[in-house]
């Protein structure tokens, strides 16, 4: 026997059919309990994903960086000049993209931090600029111990150096349409990423919860003797809170919506999947011994190899 569609047409004040609900069915409705809810169930899975991060201690394309006084975005005769741009705006180079407010600050929550291996070739001179062929998972980076005399740097095989950095991803709340934003910091950098990870600590029990204003430092370089210049992260509010039970409540100086809210939660969750489940960085086999040297097979993760030199991507 046909089954029977049992849903009606009814007119609508306009004159135009309008399909009623099914029989037994009850229109979907959105309430602020189960909106809540389901935030609370993402904020959670995002804590404790980042906790396990914390323990353990797509597109590459939108690094974010500080437009240098000699930066090639303000060359006219550079490819990769932009229109408008100042020194010390924040930009995403390979978009020509500008992220920063015309205070210099960008507007964002922090929805992953994560610790990865550069494998660097080193120049031939100290003051050269070490260049990154390829990334490394930190459980990989542990094959190989830490240099003689040194406190982080890993020795590989093959002759170059593994060197701790970090990469924070960001959703910038002025440019929501960029789902991979991201400051990657190195060398020095990551001491300014160890005062941001402090700072989180102690204020958030997930980074998800605060809201940042970034604007920058200038900090001496004694190693290059010049002066280089940082992000700086300053708590502007929070997006919510998450309760002791794992439930997220609104704050007074909250001034994110329930949609933008949800969605900072989801890509939180999915970033650190990507990187547990190796899709941002790759896992890497073990080297042979110092006598054979092969070239190391390009990885499959994410983040591999980004065209522009590093100085132009890293803090």
């Amino acid at each position: 026997m046909a089954k029977t569609n049992t849903a009606t047409k009814t007119k609508t004040a306009s004159g135009k059919a309008k399909t009623a609900a099914p029989a037994g069915k009850k229109p979907a409705t959105k309430t602020t309990t189960s909106g809540l809810d389901e935030l609370s169930m993402l904020a959670v899975a995002g804590k404790n994903m980042e906790d396990v991060e914390r323990a353990k201690t797509g597109s590459q394309n939108s690094f974010i960086t500080l437009v240098k006084t000699n930066g090639q975005v303000l060359d006219k005769n550079n490819p990769a000049f932009m229109k408008g741009v100042k020194p010390l705006d924040y930009v995403i180079a390979s978009k020509k993209l500008v992220v920063s407010d015309k205070k210099q600050c960008i507007d964002a929550t922090i929805i992953g931090m994560f610790k990865i291996y550069s494998e660097v070739v080193k120049g031939d001179k100290d003051s050269e600029m070490p260049k990154t062929v390829r990334f490394w998972m930190p459980e990989d980076a542990a094959q190989y111990p830490v240099t003689p005399g040194g406190i982080f740097e890993r020795e590989l095989p093959n002759g170059n150096v593994l060197t701790p950095c970090h990469w924070v991803f960001l959703y910038l709340h002025d440019h929501p349409e960029i789902e991979d934003g991201m400051i990657a910091f190195r060398s020095k950098g990551n001491a300014i990423y160890s005062q941001l990870e402090k700072l989180i600590k102690a204020e958030s029990s997930v980074c998800t919860e605060l809201r940042f204003s970034i604007s920058h430092q200038d900090i001496y370089n004694e190693k290059y003797r010049k002066t280089d210049y940082y992000p700086k992260f300053e708590i502007a509010g929070h997006n919510y809170k998450l309760t002791e039970d794992g439930k997220v409540v609104k704050t007074k100086d909250s001034n994110v919506d329930m949609t933008t809210l949800k969605e900072i939660l989801t890509r939180a969750k999915k970033v650190y999947e990507d990187y547990s489940e190796m899709k941002m960085v790759s896992r890497r086999e073990a080297l042979p011994a110092p006598n054979g040297r092969p070239a190391l097979p390009a990885g499959k993760g994410g983040y591999e190899n980004d065209d522009d030199e590093d100085e132009n991507v890293s803090f």
